[in-house]
């Protein structure tokens, strides 16, 4: 089977690589299309990829017509939400279309409306998660009705398998680690969420206070780091690295450190879970017109809740957040407690997305005439 993967953000990237990556190893076709050229040197190095750059819906709409796929993921089904006509209706013919995303909106209207004639909407929790994050179980998401039936939580994407302690250390070493040292791997986004450069200001004005009473710890520093050319604070020695990686090389920091330290980025805290790395959000305190807490919040307090990951505010106390910090660097027992949930709901969602589809085409098979074959590329 021939599949395009489309994505809009740096994140939605790391899924559409993760999902084009296993659907390969399955011998099927991928072309993968990315809608920001800034993205493109992230991928660059990947061989088993046709890689395209798609910015606008008539782009996506060409590549389909050219390519003729057997089915399209779309890498968040608010892709291109601004264009009406894209989001009401399809703008392909008799191709599954199915969209993967890392939260629960699917509202017909507003500024986070999703498309509404998706096949399938995959979303990239594990059911209990999922679960968590709805209205009716005091989470703060609602899905309409009509679009329910469509949705179906697959588990974390990317989920990838740990490194050895060898790779680790390697790692490690190529960081000028020393074995006596802690590593926070430190993200601050890029596209879609913004540059949130406070969190890395943040986390090096608790790491500065912890390496005043003796604690050893440098910090890796990824994403979009315009801050880090002008801000004082970032001019330490034990800034290890900053900037943007290719793709393999993000997930082998993020594995090989001892905390994340971050602003709401679920594919990131996908990738920390699958590590069994210890995570702290730290996230917007913002509010809607109506006084209701915005996104961020709701995004993370199920991760929260399972156990998960840990998170602060903006304005929380920087106390709080050196004592999370220490703790999850050096108390066996906190990070126990985080690792042991951690491999609870350690559940690949590239495979269960996988079958998932190859089920709807099975399903489908009688009425569209096409009968999936899992192993035979188109």
């Amino acid at each position: 089977m021939r599949f395009l993967i489309f994505a809009i953000g740096s994140g939605e990237a790391s899924q559409g690589y993760a999902i084009g990556k296993y659907l390969v190893e399955q011998k099927h076709q991928v072309i993968f299309a990315l809608r920001l050229d800034a993205t493109v040197p992230i991928y660059t190095s990947v061989p088993f990829f046709d890689l395209v750059v798609a910015p606008t819906p008539h782009a996506l709409q060409e590549l389909v017509r050219r390519v003729q796929p057997d089915a399209i993921l779309l890498c968040n089904s608010k892709t291109f939400n601004d264009d009406t006509a894209f989001v009401e209706s399809s703008p392909w013919e008799a191709i599954p279309t199915f969209g993967v995303d890392a939260n629960w909106l699917f509202e017909p209207t507003g500024s986070m409306r999703c498309i509404q004639w998706l096949d399938r909407y995959f979303v990239t929790f594990p059911p209990d998660i999922f679960e968590r994050g709805l209205k009716e179980n005091g989470g703060y998401f609602a899905i309409p009705p009509d679009i329910r039936p469509r949705v179906e939580p697959v588990g974390f994407v990317p989920f990838y398998q740990k490194p050895d302690v060898q790779e680790r250390a390697r790692v490690r070493q190529a960081l000028s680690i020393q074995p006596h040292e802690k590593l926070i791997f430190c993200y601050v986004s890029g596209y879609g969420a913004g540059v949130r450069g406070f969190v890395l200001q943040r986390a090096l004005s608790v790491v500065s206070q912890l390496r005043k009473k003796g604690r050893e710890i440098k910090v890796f520093a990824a994403g979009q780091l315009d801050c880090i050319q002008t801000h004082p604070s970032c001019e330490v020695d034990w800034l290890v690295r900053h900037g943007r990686t290719a793709i393999d090389d993000f997930y082998a920091h993020v594995a090989s450190a001892d905390l994340v330290f971050q602003h709401q980025g679920l594919i990131t805290i996908a990738q920390a879970v699958s590590a069994h790395v210890p995570i702290i959000a730290n996230i917007e305190e913002l509010f809607d017109v109506d006084g209701s807490l915005r996104l961020e919040i709701g995004e993370v307090l199920p991760l929260q809740q399972a156990g998960l990951c840990h998170f602060f505010f903006r304005q929380s106390n920087l106390g709080e957040v050196q004592n999370a910090i220490e703790a999850l660097l050096y108390d066996e027992r906190e990070i126990c407690k985080v690792q042991q949930m951690q491999r609870k709901y350690c559940s690949g969602g590239e495979q269960s997305l996988y079958n998932a589809i190859m089920a709807y085409f099975s399903s489908h098979s009688r009425e569209t005439g096409y009968a999936a074959n899992a192993s035979t590329p188109r």
